[in-house]
């Protein structure tokens, strides 16, 4: 799999991230090929910022993303995925939610996607357990694909214990201190073993 390579531009004088536009039209200018990444709004846009060195999205990727995500920060993630797959939202705390953006919709309990698999599964909200978290990769996450999960670590042991049990059953691919921009988080990026076995 070929990932994203991630961009950054400059913006007074620092770095920032950026995703090239999935509607840009050559006839724009370069100025207008990027859409602005804000990594105090994102997790993944402030784990770029903190030293995430891959993001496991191409054009094929499909995602599942769990948790809260406004409007701006679905069209960075459909400029990952070159607004060629459909996606969706699950937020506990927001039900019957539509989406602007035709390839983000919401849905109001997991059942509503039930036998779909998805490449990516983003966790960025407050899952209630690591049993439901473990649940949920068993039944929606694919063969080949990746976990990237926001985790507190408020409670160093509450912490480990979420990151040892997430390690038996995944790769550890990379973990991110994301405090400068989101307090007490880490964000961590795991692979299905599977994936791994294909190269032993």
């Amino acid at each position: 799999m070929e990932f994203n390579k991630i961009i950054k531009w400059i913006e007074y004088g620092k770095k920032i991230p950026a995703t090239k536009k999935f509607d840009y039209e050559e006839k724009f200018s370069k100025k207008d090929m990027l859409r602005r990444w804000d990594p105090f709004e994102d997790t993944l846009s402030a784990a770029i910022m903190s030293g995430l060195e891959i993001i496991p999205i191409n054009n094929s990727t499909n995602i599942l993303y769990i948790g809260k995500i406004n409007k701006e920060r679905q069209l960075n993630y459909l400029d990952l995925v070159e607004n060629k797959q459909k996606n969706f939202i699950f937020d506990e705390e927001c039900k019957n939610m539509s989406s602007e953006i035709e390839n983000f919709q919401y849905i109001d309990n997991l059942e509503e996607i039930k036998g779909k698999l998805f490449s990516v599964i983003y966790m960025n909200g407050n899952i209630v357990s690591i049993k439901n978290i473990i649940n949920i990769l068993d039944e929606f996450l694919d063969e080949f694909g990746y976990l990237i999960i926001v985790l507190s670590r408020s409670s160093e042991k509450e912490f480990n214990d979420s990151f040892k049990k997430l390690s038996e059953s995944l790769h550890v691919i990379q973990e991110i201190n994301i405090e400068n921009y989101f307090r007490n988080k880490s964000l961590i990026i795991f692979s299905n073993k599977k994936i791994i076995s294909e190269f032993n």
